[in-house]
């Protein structure tokens, strides 16, 4: 029992000491940030390398076992007829998915970087383009809903990334896209990734596993989507909550085992009009 207590005390001690290393860091970063989100993901995207030989993206695990689950989840509650848009697809990798599957895919991303190496990565999917749009972009997502009309929507990633302020215009944004006929597939970290990060520590600079280092680096910090998240920025919202709850991330290898963060799941349809 002694031991075992020994080992616990010992635990705490470590992460606290990770976390004491971690904060400089990741407080610079996220003033230097701030609001910059199309600054923050150029300056990541222009330095990523994402290919099956070489791949430095946190996020970017090359199996589609997260997506494939995704689809199961959303096929009961999906128009197969509309088109499908990727919101934040950073390099299009589950865009490409779904182009396998679906007619029409769009990819969105803030980051010009992100839209070439995306572009360049998917060559000859006819059916599959991309734009470069802040999905904050009133006008410009306005535009694209009048063009593909009501859409379904996949979101992997990015709500957590934004600040509260900032998160109406989003909402309001992906309702127009939605329609009254697309389903919103979302999935987010609940919080405590950066916790979970210091769990699997290495050494960088902030003491971080490198991938994650590559990420607050760049300005760019989780600031989480937990489950009271759900019901203030969708059920308060008068959205159509069709499934939530606890899931997980994966990402690439962190210190030798398959990354799983903690996250939270929303399948929604937009609010009626009259509600």
């Amino acid at each position: 029992m002694l031991i075992g207590l020994n080992y616990c005390s010992h635990m705490r001690a470590t992460t606290r000491l990770k976390q004491l290393r971690a904060a400089p860091w990741i407080a610079y970063y996220k003033i230097r940030g701030s609001k910059d989100y199309a600054g923050q993901w150029d300056d990541y995207w222009s330095r990523a390398t994402s290919t099956d030989e070489k791949n430095d993206v946190l996020w970017d695990k090359e199996d589609d076992e997260e997506i494939e689950t995704a689809m199961r989840r959303l096929e009961p509650h999906l128009d197969r007829s509309l088109p499908f848009v990727d919101v934040g697809c950073g390099n299009g990798r589950r865009a490409r998915f779904l182009a396998r599957h679906f007619d029409t895919v769009v990819g969105l991303e803030v980051s010009e970087a992100a839209v070439d190496l995306a572009r360049a990565q998917s060559e000859g999917i006819d059916n599959l383009s991309y734009r470069v749009l802040n999905a904050l972009d009133t006008d410009g997502m306005a535009a694209l809903a009048a063009e593909l009309g009501p859409s379904n929507v996949y979101m992997r990633g990015v709500f957590h990334l934004i600040l509260d302020e900032d998160r109406p215009a989003l909402l309001a944004n992906l309702a127009d896209l939605l329609g009254r006929k697309g389903t919103l597939y979302q999935l987010d970290t609940d919080g405590s990734a950066l916790e979970y990060m210091l769990e699997h520590g290495e050494d960088s600079p902030s003491g971080l596993p490198w991938l994650m280092h590559r990420v607050v680096q760049a300005g760019i910090i989780p600031h989480g989507f937990s489950e009271a998240d759900t019901q203030r920025w969708y059920g308060d919202g008068g959205w159509q909550v069709i499934r939530s709850g606890a899931d997980v991330i994966e990402t690439q290898d962190l210190g030798g085992a398959p990354g799983r963060l903690p996250a939270q799941l929303i399948i929604a349809q937009a609010p009626l009009d009259d509600a």
